[in-house]
């Protein structure tokens, strides 16, 4: 009965941790770089609604799951395999249980793993073997695995970020890069945190199966050398079974190409921060509603609305903005220049010169005094405001609702006021 339940528990937290979270970390980095290269705007999709919401949780579940499979995969092969195994410390800590392995199997050892002690750990064999690995195996190398798989993730995130954030969230420039140096920095101390538990879990593996076969091995047969006397190997094999290996001599020097894509990485960040300026226009609010009473000219009120145009990138020195959708003469732009002047056009105008880090505002009025009262039906009338600038466009949403009330339906004081507009 123990073994038939033991098997949902292969899907237990330290694969979540090692695996799962990393590559679900690693699926939201992806999907901004989508975001921002695709011209739809899928944050708001996802955000949108429940069922954006529930594709997006599918992607990150799915993609994620996948990805942490296959970084944990690049790990081993290049982090792990490449990096840290060609340090003097990891080749230390590695020693004791190499020279026991070429000691107890001379003629394979070199192909041999930690897997040959098994049957020799603990007083039930290979149960107990397995239990001892299991423990140092959650204790100690699920964390390596975990911090060097979300140094893959952040390392994506950290490139990916800055211009998500400042394109998408409207968030200025520097401080989207300084978000992005700051997950390098944290993908930097996870790869050193990585490179101590991986250390960690070596020397409590070495200590553990080097400890069992010195209390077990009493008559040193495994490991008797000319002298007589009982070693627990730790005295360097003088072969090298991979001498001369071009895989090998390249294998030890992935840890300064490691440093120096790092070092270069950096590099391109800083850059980025101070060299180059990306054109962003934060516009709020992302839509404007007009609703107007025109049953005569006493009940029209010409409301205004208000747009914030606020300058996150390069400086822009022409902003072209226009009324797209709405009967002609409808709508009135303004703003003030930095000279103080009311600029004030139908439709169209053109916003000049917007610092780094400034704003203006842009007032939208809607002429309901030139609206043909008794030709035009109530409803509502869908348009837009279109802002182009720096071959980039935004469009901001324009719904005006008109509304037609027979004056003898109205309160004596509104009735009074329109009969005398409409006397005058």
């Amino acid at each position: 009965m123990s073994d038939s339940i033991s098997i949902p528990t292969q899907i237990s937290f330290k694969e979540m941790l090692s695996h799962t979270f990393p590559g679900f970390f690693l699926a939201f980095s992806i999907f901004m770089g989508i975001d921002y290269l695709s011209p739809v705007n899928f944050t708001d999709w996802a955000m949108g609604s429940i069922t954006g919401l529930i594709s997006f949780a599918g992607f990150i579940i799915i993609m994620g799951t996948i990805l942490g499979v296959i970084i944990d995969g690049i790990h081993h092969t290049f982090i792990e395999d490449d990096v840290f195994d060609n340090f003097e410390a990891v080749r230390i800590l590695k020693m004791p249980i190499n020279n026991q392995l070429e000691l107890g199997c001379p003629t394979y050892h070199t192909i041999l793993s930690r897997h040959f002690f098994l049957p020799r750990v603990g007083n039930k064999g290979a149960k107990d073997a397995i239990e001892l690995e299991n423990h140092l195996d959650e204790a100690y190398y699920r964390y390596s695995e975990f911090y060097s798989n979300i140094f893959i993730s952040l390392v994506v995130f950290s490139i990916i970020s800055p211009f998500y954030i400042f394109n998408t969230l409207n968030i200025s420039w520097r401080i989207s890069v300084a978000i992005g140096i700051v997950s390098f920095f944290t993908a930097c101390i996870c790869l050193i945190c990585s490179y101590t538990s991986y250390k960690t879990y070596l020397q409590a593996q070495s200590s553990a199966i080097c400890g069992f076969i010195k209390g077990t091995e009493t008559n040193c047969e495994l490991t008797k050398n000319p002298k007589g006397k009982c070693t627990i190997g730790c005295k360097a094999s003088n072969e090298d079974a991979t001498k001369g290996n071009i895989f090998e001599s390249l294998s030890k020097g992935s840890y300064k190409i490691l440093l120096f894509c790092m070092a270069c990485l950096f590099s391109f960040m800083f850059i980025l921060a101070f060299a180059y300026n990306p054109v962003n226009l934060e516009v709020r609010p992302t839509s404007i509603n007009f609703s107007e009473n025109i049953t005569d000219n006493g009940s029209i009120k010409n409301p205004v609305g208000t747009l914030s145009l606020k300058n996150l990138g390069a400086d822009l020195d022409k902003i072209a903005v226009a009324a797209n959708g709405i009967e002609d003469r409808w709508l009135e732009l303004s703003y003030v220049n930095d000279k103080g002047f009311i600029i004030n056009e139908r439709n169209k105008i053109t916003v000049n010169d917007i610092a780094t880090g400034e704003a203006i505002f842009l007032r939208i009025k809607l002429n309901s005094s030139i609206i043909d009262k008794k030709n035009t039906p109530q409803g509502s009338y869908a348009g837009s405001i279109d802002i182009d600038y720096r071959n980039k466009s935004q469009s901001i949403p324009v719904r005006i609702d008109l509304t037609k009330t027979n004056s003898k339906t109205l309160p004596p004081s509104q009735s009074g006021n329109g009969s005398k507009s409409s006397d005058k």
